[in-house]
């Protein structure tokens, strides 16, 4: 009976500790003073107790509340919030309460520490110089009109004990989506002394990133990806010029260190990490939040207020409209719908209706990736798929006039046709370029010819300028009719199949 009680106890204890204990990830910006860590998590501010775990929630603001500092007294945190609708600075006691407002500018201003005196919160802004900024100021504790740092250009920065010189990164450089990046564009790690009006670069022997300096005695430590191509900490002895690798993670990237001159805290795989800078090990902190996790709950959506991408039947009195997800038959005359599709946790998108208005194609991501199909328009209709391997981003469909093919592109710059009946797949171009100041970069402006022989479609040159050209789906033949000197792009044909036209790029004022 005893053992009986006893699991049942146990496994009572088990079941309520998994409903009401959560360890969390997707945890971001984290800062440590002693064996406390405040850090941005589903918008809101955190703090934690390092060695339990256990976490309260600070802020609860519909805004974004993030760039958490404590003060070098670990009585005050200084953030980034959007109470008054804008990113400006803030300070809240350590244990939470009500946040003051410190600046007050159109310019998103983002907290990047403290000096070392406490006095003063440090933040940067593109204030001054838009686009080609940010610059560092200061702003009092006690308020009053923010102050440039006299250095220029400054995305992260980090002051040594005596608050005369600074280490400084002049770009911010945490390019999440360019791996072991070597360009114009790496940061490189520079160090300011402001009483002797001198500059310093300490890591131009590498030419990829060096970012986010923390000054800790001696040693500037930064994150690198140097020698292994993945970001880890590193640092750099001001006495001695040595560099020394401190963290050696082989499999994710070292994001937004943050110091307290003991510990490093830093976020790796959307978990956080604390790096003990007198014995030099690592551990991962495994951080349980009581949240309530609203923003993932059900909930109900009128879906005119979600409308995506649409087409309309040939008769002109139905649309099939996408919405949330969801494929909708609409007619215009007194706005009654159906649900086409009606699928959870799947979404169609790009629906393009037959030629003859029977049937409606649209992408699919109910197999894990984007694939093509097509149904008629009733909502009892077996969709039918068209293609099984497809793994890129897709754009919008198009039917040939016939009605017996589809033309899509892809973000993989692929244009391609599929056979309606056979399900074949023909790849028509590929790109190789793309413009820095166009919306569509890929092959995503085509059209059909209007007895189904021909597409015309654009495609950008090693000029950076598009070119037209024509396919044929008799010979497989790619003619180009332009020859890319000009931007000449979205062509289509004209309703007799005799003439293109094409939008051009021929001002030739300088």
């Amino acid at each position: 009976m005893f053992r009986k009680m006893f699991w049942i106890f146990f496994l009572s204890y088990v079941w309520t500790s998994f409903l009401f204990a959560e360890v969390v990830k997707l945890m971001d910006y984290p800062d440590v003073y002693g064996n406390r860590v405040v850090f941005t998590y589903a918008g809101d501010l955190w703090e934690a107790d390092a060695t339990t775990g256990k976490g309260y929630r600070l802020t609860s603001h519909p805004g974004l509340e993030t760039n958490a500092h404590f003060s070098p007294d670990g009585k005050w945190i200084a953030f980034t919030g959007e109470y008054d609708g804008n990113s400006d600075v803030y300070v809240i006691p350590a244990e939470g309460g009500e946040p003051v407002r410190l600046t007050y500018h159109g310019s998103r201003d983002l907290v990047v520490g403290w000096t070392p005196d406490g006095k003063y919160i440090l933040f940067v802004s593109t204030r001054e110089m838009g686009y080609y900024g940010p610059f560092l100021y200061r702003v009092s504790f006690q308020g009053g009109f923010p102050e440039k740092v006299p250095i220029d250009r400054a995305a992260w920065a980090s002051f040594d004990a005596s608050g005369t010189r600074v280490a400084f990164n002049r770009r911010p450089g945490e390019f999440r989506n360019w791996k072991r990046y070597h360009g114009g564009q790496a940061p490189d790690v520079w160090i300011a002394d402001l009483t002797r009006h001198t500059f310093k670069n300490i890591t131009a022997d590498y030419d990829g990133v060096d970012l986010r300096p923390l000054w800790v005695g001696d040693e500037i430590y930064f994150v690198s990806d140097r020698k292994t191509g993945i970001n880890n900490l590193w640092a750099y002895n001001v006495k001695t010029g040595e560099f020394s690798q401190k963290t050696f993670h082989d499999r994710f990237a070292v994001y937004a260190p943050e110091t307290d001159g003991k510990s490093i805290v830093y976020r790796l795989g959307g978990e956080l990490y604390l790096f003990d800078i007198a014995s030099g090990k690592t551990r991962k902190l495994e951080i349980d939040l009581p949240a309530e996790h609203w923003q993932s709950r059900p909930e109900f959506v009128n879906p005119t207020e979600k409308l995506g991408d649409f087409d309309v039947l040939p008769d002109g009195k139905w649309a099939v409209v996408e919405a949330r997800g969801d494929l909708f038959k609409i007619k215009k005359k007194n706005g009654k719908w159906e649900n086409l599709t009606n699928t959870q946790g799947v979404r169609e998108r790009y629906p393009a209706v037959s030629p003859d208005g029977k049937y409606v194609a649209y992408f699919s991501d109910e197999s894990g990736e984007y694939q093509l199909y097509y149904r008629k328009l009733t909502p009892d209709a077996k969709p039918v798929q068209l293609t099984h391997q497809l793994k890129t981003y897709p754009y919008h469909l198009l039917w040939s006039p016939d009605g017996t093919k589809l033309l899509f592109g892809d973000k993989d710059y692929i244009l391609r046709m599929v056979d309606v009946k056979s399900g074949k797949i023909t790849r028509i171009d590929q790109g190789h370029y793309q413009k820095d100041y166009e919306f569509y970069w890929e092959i995503s402006e085509y059209d059909w010819s209007p007895d189904s022989k021909w597409v015309v479609y654009s495609k950008v040159e090693p000029n950076l300028n598009s070119a037209i050209y024509l396919y044929s789906l008799e010979s497989g033949k790619i003619t180009r009719l332009t020859d890319g000197q000009l931007d000449d792009y979205a062509p289509v044909f004209d309703k007799g199949g005799d003439y293109l036209y094409f939008i051009s790029n021929r001002n030739f004022d300088p």
